[in-house]
């Protein structure tokens, strides 16, 4: 792995390399490098069709399934700074404020 590179680069790497190896188990059922790097290029087209640009932000809520790092690698291939945030997350109240 090169320490100069973004997620989704890594991901294409290892994509070619690797092609049919797992890269994601989840309850029971795996996703190879080359049908995760598939979907992701394809959520990021959708993404660039909602005018989501690089340098942007956008909030990531979203349980820990396979569609929430689809999502991350996407925007990530984009250019966008995504901040995850599960669903269940708690809600922060100061000290001040109760």
């Amino acid at each position: 792995m090169k320490f100069n590179q973004t997620l989704y680069q890594s991901l294409k790497d290892t994509a070619i390399k690797y092609p049919k190896r797992n890269a994601l188990l989840f309850m029971g059922k795996y996703i190879d490098y080359e049908t995760l790097k598939m979907k992701v290029d394809m959520l990021a087209g959708g993404f660039i069709g909602l005018d989501i640009k690089k340098g942007e932000t956008v909030t990531l809520a979203m349980p820990n399934v396979f569609e929430a790092l689809f999502t991350l690698y996407a925007l990530n291939k984009i250019g966008v700074v995504c901040h995850m945030v599960h669903p269940l997350t708690p809600k922060y109240t100061s000290q001040k404020a109760r």
